[in-house]
């Protein structure tokens, strides 16, 4: 009996630290429980963040691509009009000008932009019969101080040796060379 006197009160003791802990525990685990719910939101907004970011650089990347389409349209569209030196040589009423090589040839619609951006600034050119024409319009540039034009002279104009690659008919997306494409009168074919 001396021995539960005096294990009682250690007794007493252990409980009321086994309660105090108990309490302690029990108020802790609510700003665990808090925390971890606050981690659970954060996480889904990261991933709500992330998913939209994902979305936004894709319509970024598009968008990039209409522009980019945009601006070789612009690029296509400004040469094939020319620049005042074409316009003053195409409006003289000079002998011996067929014409600006994007209106000497036909394509079809679906192939018109690829070739036009291919063939770029060269659409500009102004094809003429020979090159006493080119050396007149030269003349009629400087007197007007109307700027520079490229001529194609027909009697001097050779298209380069064109050798087929066989083994890029086989590579996927291949339609066809662009010298195939072009529809054009037999005596512009070299330009």
């Amino acid at each position: 009996t001396q021995l539960i006197h005096t294990l009682e009160p250690q007794l007493a003791e252990k409980q009321t630290e086994c309660s105090r802990l108990e309490t302690e525990f029990n108020s802790s685990s609510e700003p665990i429980q808090a925390l971890a719910e606050n981690l659970t939101a954060t996480e889904q907004e990261l991933q709500i963040q992330q998913e939209t970011q994902k979305r936004l650089l894709q319509e970024q990347r598009e968008k990039q691509r209409q522009l980019d389409k945009l601006e070789a349209q612009a690029q296509v569209q400004q040469e094939v009009q020319g620049t005042g030196a074409s316009k003053v040589i195409l409006q003289s009423g000079m002998p011996g000008i067929c014409g600006m090589v994007v209106k000497l040839g036909r394509v079809e619609p679906r192939f018109q932009l690829a070739l036009e951006v291919a063939a770029g600034a060269r659409l500009g050119h102004i094809v003429v019969e020979d090159d006493s024409v080119a050396a007149a319009g030269i003349e009629l540039l400087k007197q007007k101080r109307a700027g520079r034009a490229t001529f194609l002279p027909l009697n001097k104009i050779q298209a380069p040796k064109f050798t087929p690659d066989a083994t890029l008919r086989l590579a996927q997306g291949f339609i066809g060379y662009a010298v195939n494409l072009v529809e054009c009168e037999p005596r512009y074919r070299d330009v």
